[in-house]
């Protein structure tokens, strides 16, 4: 358990921890701490996991000589905090290149499981590492691919000339070096669009894996879900993509566009996101790690049209089925029936 110091107002907290020896004395020290009353410290190296706070913790003078040599002190004062907080803290100390220990006794075992060492790679470049790609032992490639990866590693145990003893840890992690590659598809900028609604497609490439959209136009009325100032709503994924607008593109979103005005014009905003992307929609591409991308078209046309049957997606026609279009009867004036579905195409 980590001690606690319960807070009275004004009160700045010096912490004051011996340790020895001066001759096995540390080269840093840390004091980690929680504020909250409900978590407890950890952490390791002067970086804190979770809620934990850390303070490097200075190197005083030294304490009185006792039978295992001369110990010295070292400090830390805590910030003001306010009163009734309940204080956790603990004590790390790190020494570099210090002696491996072995567990031959309970003692060892003991010190061991509060020691970590670390160890380094210096000169790591992702761009050049030579590895394996299929998680096996044969065709080797040089770099890592966007996306997800998993580093092992083998701790061992010091036994010089016996038989090995090591444990094997994994551990996944996600290598970004871009923002996502995208493209709308449909409409494009300057386009005209009319009718009840108008289906936008757009392309990514493969790290995204959640696209939203915008819309601002000049009705008011139709502010929603996805629709008008600050209203952001989810693009829907295809499957099986059906456009291909370069290699990078590996994957096609998209998302209806209902209640298009009669007249005015429209900015479509779409953004796409990875894992390592930010949700806020209130940050600049870069700081959240997205990509936005829009077009501006003009609204409405001269007669505006709707589907009568079917009305609604999805719904299972068969032989013979008549479909119906309503449209503003100005269309059809003057105009012969025969000349008039000669107008009409279906896709």
């Amino acid at each position: 358990d980590s001690p606690q110091l319960l807070i009275t107002p004004e009160l700045s907290a010096r912490i004051a921890v011996k340790i020895g020896y001066q001759e096995n004395n540390p080269d840093r020290a840390w004091l980690y701490y929680t504020t909250d009353g409900e978590t407890y410290p950890e952490g390791s190296l002067g970086k804190g996991q979770d809620k934990t706070l850390t303070l490097a913790m200075s190197r005083g003078t030294n304490g009185t000589p006792d039978a295992g040599g001369t110990p010295q002190w070292w400090y830390a004062t805590l910030p003001p905090q306010k009163s009734g907080v309940l204080l956790r803290y603990k004590i790390g100390v790190h020494r570099t290149n210090a002696p491996d220990r072995f567990p031959f006794s309970q003692r060892d075992i003991d010190i061991k499981q509060k020691m970590e060492t670390q160890f380094e790679i210096t000169g790591f470049n992702a761009a050049t590492v030579p590895h394996f790609p299929h998680n096996d032992h044969g065709s080797m490639t040089t770099g890592l691919s966007e996306g997800f990866h998993i580093l092992r590693t083998k701790a061992f145990l010091n036994r010089t000339g016996r038989s090995s003893i090591f444990n094997t840890q994994a551990q996944t992690f996600y290598y970004d070096t871009e923002r996502p590659s995208a493209h709308i598809v449909f409409p494009r900028d300057g386009d005209t669009l009319g009718g009840s609604d108008y289906e936008v497609v757009v392309t990514s490439d493969a790290t995204v894996n959640r696209v939203s959209y915008n819309i601002l136009d000049s009705d008011p009325g139709n502010d929603d879900t996805g629709n008008g100032n600050g209203n952001w709503a989810a693009a829907n994924e295809i499957t099986s993509p059906t456009i291909n607008n370069g290699n990078h593109l590996q994957k096609e979103w998209r998302f209806k566009y209902p209640g298009i005005p009669t007249s005015g014009t429209a900015i479509l905003s779409v953004r796409f996101r990875e894992i390592s992307s930010s949700e806020a929609n209130t940050l600049s591409d870069e700081d959240g790690h997205y990509t936005t991308i829009r077009v501006g078209i003009n609204t409405g046309i001269p007669v505006n049209y709707r589907f009568g049957y079917p009305a609604t997606d999805n719904e299972r026609i068969g032989e013979d089925y008549i479909a119906k279009v309503l449209f503003d009867k100005s269309l059809g004036n003057g105009v012969g029936d025969t000349e008039l579905i000669n107008e009409f195409s279906i896709t």
